[in-house]
């Protein structure tokens, strides 16, 4: 039975296909929205989601790839997920598109966490068999689908927010002010990896003075 999605806008959490739009804050006449799916949010801590890139060139799609049917997306159409294409965004990038279709979040989880213990190699021979099927195209360092790949690599990097101490703190600080509000208690909840790299861009020291 085709896969239906509960709704088009609403929260952002992981598994959601979403298309990601310029940061709202910026003006630019050129970077151009991208389709992702949403691996982490980290909305709680500085009001950012970790997303990697899909589109639908399935016939491009190699062994570091995924083929994901329209059935098990519930999108209009086929889509490949490239995993290893992945970037931090802000939140404001992706509230407000339409959710196109959802895949199972533990699943991605999972293949995430493959992609990243095996950076160098392709996922057949980790995974075996699969339910998400991998793609079969071979790339030649340089050719056409190679400059591609490239290209749209730095266009979602484009998209993603810049990392440093003081952007970092300003979400940070941002973030948390909402939670204050709602909150007289002060926590941080980190439940993922990428949450702790988060922490660990901010400055310690600063942080303390600000909170005290």
């Amino acid at each position: 039975m085709p896969k239906t999605i509960s709704n088009s806008y609403g929260d952002i959490r992981p598994g959601q296909i979403r298309r990601l739009i310029p940061d709202p804050d910026e003006f630019s006449f050129f970077d151009e929205s991208r389709v992702v799916v949403i691996l982490e949010s980290h909305q709680h801590l500085d009001g950012t989601a970790t997303v990697a890139l899909m589109n639908n060139l399935i016939e491009i799609a190699t062994d570091r790839d995924f083929v994901l049917l329209s059935d098990e997306t519930a999108c209009p159409f086929d889509l490949a997920l490239w995993i290893d294409f992945t970037s931090r965004v802000k939140i404001t990038q992706l509230t407000g598109t339409p959710a196109y279709g959802e895949l199972d979040s533990s699943t991605l989880k999972n293949i995430d966490n493959l992609a990243s213990v095996a950076p160098d190699v392709g996922l057949t021979s980790i995974i075996g068999t699969h339910h998400w099927k991998l793609g079969e195209y071979l790339p030649i360092i340089g050719d056409s689908v190679w400059v591609y790949r490239s290209n749209e690599m730095d266009a979602l990097s484009t998209l993603g927010i810049p990392v440093s101490d003081e952007m970092t703190m300003d979400r940070f600080f941002n973030q948390q002010k909402v939670n204050f509000s709602l909150s007289s208690v002060f926590s941080l909840n980190i439940k993922t990896m990428r949450d702790a790299q988060i922490i660990t861009e901010l400055n310690i020291d600063y942080s303390r003075c600000v909170m005290v």
